[in-house]
């Protein structure tokens, strides 16, 4: 069974913590923090590893599944869009496609949507019983209107389970563009979508998802991974209080 295609992405945003580590030792120190704190979805950041061979990756996989059940995203997020190891778009690729069809007990992949090949990978990991998050990131800005509804749309039209856009907002009304164009999307498309607002500045969006129709929000249990996450169980505290409101 996959895990992640078991969660319900409706009413309360389900927390995922990344862990963030660069060899076996540090992935067991972090996933047992991980394992201690309120997170839903794990996400192993394969990009932080020092090493990024199959090996390690499915040791890594291995590793995480030793102390936890639950569902696992694995994610290459490429230095295109900020990710810890700078490799060309054909790489990126190559190494997605190993990890896809290795087998290893994980439940979903993180496919960059600005990648040639990303509808080909998608298709790939649906053959392989993986559910695909697609994603767009911008650590400098936040697109206009159009652009992030233009974004949504082509995720759902290449196929992927979940959508998501993450951006850098320069004022707060960047921050509320985005939840705008998420609550769009949310209405108008037939999978769930995500998004963030990064930094301090945008902390509200990853509070208060349920608000405006984001499925998953991302926090730590340790390193970041993202500018402006923030602790779990802070913020699982104040999801919960704004869930038990909106459902009173």
């Amino acid at each position: 069974m996959n895990r992640l295609k078991a969660l319900k992405y409706v009413g309360r945003p389900k927390i995922c913590i990344p862990v963030v580590a660069g060899d076996i030792n540090e992935i067991e120190s972090n996933i047992h923090r991980i394992v201690e704190s309120k997170a839903d979805i794990i996400e192993f950041r394969i990009d932080y590893l020092v090493n990024i061979s199959l090996d390690n990756i499915q040791k890594g996989i291995e590793t995480i599944r030793k102390y936890s059940d639950l569902p696992m995203l694995v994610t290459f997020r490429s230095g295109f869009e900020g990710g810890d190891k700078d490799t060309s778009r054909e790489e990126y690729e190559h190494i997605l496609e190993k990890v896809i069809t290795s087998g290893a007990d994980f439940d979903g992949i993180d496919i960059e949507m600005f990648t040639p090949r990303a509808k080909e990978l998608v298709k790939i990991a649906h053959d392989n019983n993986l559910m695909v998050v697609m994603s767009s990131h911008d650590f400098n800005d936040t697109p206009e209107m159009e652009e992030l509804s233009k974004r949504f749309l082509s995720m759902k039209e290449m196929g992927c389970d979940i959508a998501k856009i993450a951006c850098m907002p320069k004022d707060y009304k960047d921050v509320l563009r985005l939840m705008d164009a998420t609550l769009d999307a949310k209405n108008n498309l037939e999978i769930p979508v995500v998004s963030m607002s990064m930094s301090g500045l945008g902390l509200v969006s990853r509070m208060s998802g349920q608000c405006y129709g984001s499925a998953i929000t991302f926090a730590s249990a340790g390193k970041a991974s993202a500018p402006g996450q923030i602790d779990s169980k802070e913020l699982e505290k104040i999801i919960s209080v704004i869930s038990k409101n909106l459902e009173a």
